[in-house]
């Protein structure tokens, strides 16, 4: 039996639905790919992501290090949430150099 690898993009999609157990993940990428009938290239992730899955057993999927993806989106989603972007950022040090300068 070959092994099967997932891409980073695989893992960022398969993260984005919080999976609880495979089965579960599978079922909701299932769900999402009508939503997806205009984005010809998500829809192509979510097939391949899930597509793996099936081929993949429970242990294994227990073994995917899912909890960064998760974490890197949580973080992404905060600083959207915060409006914190690089540039955004780069501003705020600008600003905070000025006024420490005008004192």
């Amino acid at each position: 039996m070959r092994k099967i690898t997932f891409d980073e993009e695989e893992l960022f999609a398969i993260a984005v639905f919080e999976p609880d157990t495979r089965g579960n993940t599978i079922k909701r990428l299932e769900r999402v790919l009508p939503e997806l009938q205009d984005d010809s290239e998500m829809r192509d992730l979510i097939r391949s992501a899930r597509e793996k899955l099936k081929t993949i057993s429970d242990r294994e999927y227990a073994l995917l290090d899912l909890d960064s993806y998760r974490e890197e989106l949580e973080w992404d989603m905060n600083e959207e949430e915060n409006g914190n972007d690089e540039e955004t950022a780069d501003d705020n040090v600008e600003e905070t150099e000025k006024t420490a300068e005008e004192k």
